[in-house]
């Protein structure tokens, strides 16, 4: 068990995200509307559709995963269909092109199995929008996992979404800033991993917040038990 407890000059920069949201201009009224138009619209509009929802309902867990498998099953009554886009697993997702293409062979394998289509009355269209992230840096800057913990229960939920959430996504690696941080330079592979085992589509920011610090903390107190018995010893 190795980790770098003293301080280091490659500091981490907590940011903070703000999102702008845009409509496109389509919207669609069934489901043969919805996956034509999901081919072409902008990768930006399925990250805010998917991802994104997360962070608008940060304060409790929902029932649906994402955007569009609520309007499929509340408002176009397709709900088998809602079920397998709702059980769509977004951790494993680097690249926005990938779950396009997953979602619309989903969509299309419900399609060929169906005779009849619902059409949604005028008002209760499926209207896609598209999420503009603006990054500021805050404040906060940690030199060492003490920092980091200190830091990382101050910071804005918007830190933790951005780097939680939209890191593989913005670097296309496996892997959140913080654990990437972690294991490159402070060489804490194990609580780095850790902290990417956690399921952030299963917890608030909040709880995810208090999920990481309980593994910093928890680390580094085994840390400190080992350095007390190798002392000792």
């Amino acid at each position: 068990m190795q980790m770098n407890l003293g301080r280091t000059d490659k500091g981490f920069q907590f940011y903070k995200c703000y999102t702008i949201v845009e409509l496109t201009g389509d919207q669609a009224r069934d489901i043969k509307e919805f996956v034509e138009i999901l081919r072409y619209v902008d990768s930006a509009s399925i990250f805010g559709h998917t991802h994104r929802t997360f962070f608008k309902h940060h304060f409790a867990r929902d029932l649906y995963s994402n955007d569009f498998a609520y309007w499929i099953s509340e408002v176009l009554q397709e709900r088998r269909l809602g079920e397998r886009v709702a059980s769509i697993d977004l951790t494993r997702y680097q690249d926005i092109e990938q779950l396009r293409k997953d979602l619309i062979e989903i969509i299309e394998s419900y399609i060929a199995n169906q005779v009849q289509f619902r059409s949604v009355p005028r008002g209760e269209e499926f209207h896609f929008t598209k999420a503009i992230s603006l990054i500021q840096p805050t404040c906060y800057v940690a030199h060492s996992i003490h920092e980091f913990r200190d830091c990382l229960k101050l910071v804005d939920i918007s830190s933790l979404y951005y780097h939680f959430f939209e890191a593989d996504l913005r670097l296309k690696r496996p892997t959140n800033d913080f654990s990437f941080w972690i294991e490159d330079t402070l060489n804490g592979a194990e609580l780095a991993h850790k902290i990417q085992r956690i399921n952030p589509y299963m917890s608030t920011l909040e709880e995810l917040r208090e999920k990481i610090v309980r593994l910093v903390e928890a680390y580094l107190n085994s840390l400190a038990l080992a350095q007390f018995k190798q002392k000792k010893g």
